[in-house]
């Protein structure tokens, strides 16, 4: 599922739900026609959830590369993906954003 498909079912969701507010019971909403397929909501809810995750900051990942120019030689690898990322990268190419700030907290 892509992410336009799942929020096209989410929305779907939430207009559903916004219209039945006051009239709806617990449960009600379960069968409610986006709610039936109960696989395709979680798959939604989960590709929404992903695409949520990766627009907060992360660390990425230091190892060593051995030695250029004499020097020891650090990369840093994107702590979703494993994929290589630099100090210039605000994202990864899998959309996962970078923190590149040097605090430890």
């Amino acid at each position: 599922m892509t992410y336009e498909e799942a929020l096209i079912i989410l929305e779907k969701q939430r207009k559903c739900c916004e219209r039945s507010v006051g009239e709806c019971h617990i449960g009600a909403c379960l069968t409610c026609e986006f709610f039936t397929d109960e696989k395709l909501t979680i798959k939604a809810i989960n590709v929404a959830e992903e695409a949520l995750e990766k627009q907060i900051k992360k660390k990425p990942y230091p190892y060593y590369d051995g030695y250029h120019d004499g020097l020891p030689a650090w990369e840093y690898k994107c702590p979703n993906c494993g994929r290589e990322v630099d100090d210039t990268d605000h994202h990864c190419e899998c959309g996962q954003a970078i923190d590149w700030n040097e605090d430890n907290e």
